[in-house]
């Protein structure tokens, strides 16, 4: 069916001779959303480091935080993956329609983390935008608790924007089968909802559910 990503099986799996890694346009998408994964992790590293010195001086900018931290969580990286090796012969065509969705695909997947996280990363004095935004809040006199809450309602709203974004490019079809556009869309929706209900990373002394053993 139109649009709809196919269950992947060996059948799919088109290897060509010399194919050992993405060729063209799409080997630059593919080399440039592995790159930044680390020096983002980097600036994340940094920006800790200055606010547990310096305190909410030490915040780097929302924008400039989102364009590095993006990245971190392998959303990028992951997504063009998938993009390379999804048999759609017609991707390179289509490269700009397409990043523009992992754009916000990697943008909702980044803020939906950081707020399923903030209780967490506030403990440890990471640097995270439901920080930012309560920061902001504070200094206009507001209480704690209810800048925590105007911050982290912030933080959703643009998840759902974000999400709304990339539901629409999701659905015009502009490569030949339309899976590329079915997979970014998919993983995004699937990540979200990962994260509206738990972590990936413990609080301390939790063990989250995906890492409880099942009874044999």
């Amino acid at each position: 069916m139109g649009g709809e990503l196919p269950r992947l099986h060996r059948a799919r799996v088109r290897r060509r001779p010399g194919q050992g890694r993405p060729a063209g346009r799409r080997a630059g998408t593919w080399d440039a959303g592995i790159a930044a994964v680390l020096p983002g992790m980097l600036d994340e590293a940094h920006w800790r480091d200055t606010y547990r010195r310096s305190g909410p001086r030490g915040l780097p900018g929302l924008e400039r935080y989102l364009c590095s931290a993006r990245h971190t969580l392998g959303g990028p990286s992951a997504m063009h993956t998938a993009l390379v090796t999804l048999a759609d012969h017609s991707t390179p065509e289509h490269l700009t329609h397409l990043l523009r969705c992992e754009q916000h695909a990697s943008l909702a997947l980044r803020r939906a983390n950081d707020l399923r996280s903030c209780r967490r990363e506030l403990g440890e004095g990471t640097v995270n935008p439901v920080l930012r935004h309560q920061q902001a809040r504070l200094l206009c006199g507001a209480p704690l608790e209810a800048a925590l809450s105007f911050a982290r309602a912030a933080v959703w709203r643009r998840v759902e924007e974000h999400l709304a974004q990339c539901r629409r490019l999701g659905r015009q079809r502009v490569t030949e089968t339309g899976w590329p556009e079915a997979a970014l869309a998919g993983m995004t929706e699937r990540s979200v909802r990962f994260y509206r209900a738990q972590d990936f990373l413990p609080h301390e002394g939790d063990t989250p559910p995906w890492m409880r053993r099942r009874p044999c």
